[in-house]
């Protein structure tokens, strides 16, 4: 015969089993609680178009991939890439549209590299300004980003 200490205790060691058990992934293990933005800033516009660069940590032990993005300061986002061709640097959508970031890995977003193209800029945009976007990630995964605009190159 159980004593009322001893069933309060095996009815608290049910409960904590029970909620053990139903928290599953906790936001430390979530892939999209380890994905940083870092030194993320937007290009001057030189015309209706202009450039998202940043560095993108993925910290967790999943691999993950940006797939987009979204703001008020621009109509479309696609992800772009410059590469050196017949001695002349271009410019192309990312295969597939999806820039992975492996597992503990980073992966820049730089000028002459990989970068978040903004079509049809709708504001006008000056250095010191900033801009609030969100990127999106595989999985479902959203981080809000707020980029000053900066002036680059000529």
């Amino acid at each position: 015969m159980f004593t009322r200490p001893g069933r309060l205790v095996g009815l608290l060691l049910v409960v904590a089993l029970v909620v053990a058990a139903c928290s599953g992934t906790s936001q430390a293990d979530d892939p999209c609680e380890k994905i940083t933005v870092e030194d993320a800033f937007v290009r001057v516009p030189p015309g209706a178009n202009t450039a998202v660069y940043a560095t993108i940590v993925n910290g967790s032990d999943t691999e993950i991939a940006l797939e987009g993005a979204t703001s008020d300061f621009a109509g479309a986002y696609e992800l772009h890439e410059s590469i050196m061709k017949d001695d002349q640097m271009i410019m192309r959508p990312v295969e597939g549209q999806r820039i992975v970031i492996p597992p503990g890995g980073k992966v820049a977003l730089a000028p002459g590299g990989m970068h978040v193209m903004a079509i049809g800029v709708s504001e006008e945009l000056a250095e010191g300004d900033t801009v609030s976007m969100t990127l999106r990630f595989s999985g479902g995964c959203e981080k809000v980003v707020d980029a000053p605009v900066k002036a680059i190159g000529g």
